[in-house]
């Protein structure tokens, strides 16, 4: 009998045809981080313009000064997920999905603007979207929405996590998100 030397991590699966974990997690990695280049020019920005408008620090902020220094950092993760749902969309995967010859294929009937928006709301970067519109509404003092929000963040990241140890455990499973919208990535 000869061993299987191919690690369990690399060994495509049922309902991921052509897929292996490391395949699913990379091309996620590649799209979380194509939020930090983002996220590092707009802290920079903010930062450029608070030191500009406090005379390099030794003035206090205005109001007005941190309410734009705040919209600029504020910007970034609605416009990064609407650039993952752009691409879902026109593309039919993200661009982290892409780069790996990944697409998302339906799994039911399913229509597929509300797939995508159910997917992105029920995937873990959700949670980011989630949270953002949690500290929005915090902003606008509504506590008690916020708060509600907040817990729906903190229960979509925790699904987020049950579905890698799901993966992990069962590479062949579908994680939560994938069974909510409808939709599954495969090999293009």
């Amino acid at each position: 009998m000869v061993a299987d030397t191919s690690s369990a991590i690399e060994r495509e699966t049922p309902t991921h045809p052509g897929l292996t974990r490391r395949v699913r997690i990379a091309a996620a990695l590649r799209d979380m981080l194509s939020l930090l280049l983002p996220l590092v020019i707009a802290s920079a920005l903010a930062v450029a313009w608070l030191l500009a408008r406090t005379a390099w620090g030794r003035e206090d902020v205005h109001d007005v000064d941190g309410a734009i220094a705040l919209a600029l950092l504020g910007t970034v993760i609605p416009a990064w997920l609407a650039r993952l749902a752009a691409s879902m969309l026109t593309a039919g995967a993200t661009p982290g999905q892409r780069a790996l010859r990944l697409r998302l294929e339906a799994t039911r009937d399913v229509t597929t603007r509300w797939a995508i928006a159910t997917r992105l709301a029920t995937h873990p970067f959700g949670a980011l979207g989630w949270a953002w519109v949690a500290g929005v509404l915090a902003l606008a003092g509504l506590f008690e929405v916020a708060g509600i929000v907040a817990l729906l963040a903190a229960a979509v990241a925790i699904a987020g996590l049950v579905s890698l140890a799901i993966m992990l455990v069962s590479p062949d499973a579908l994680a939560l998100h994938d069974r909510a919208s409808g939709l599954r990535p495969v090999r293009s």
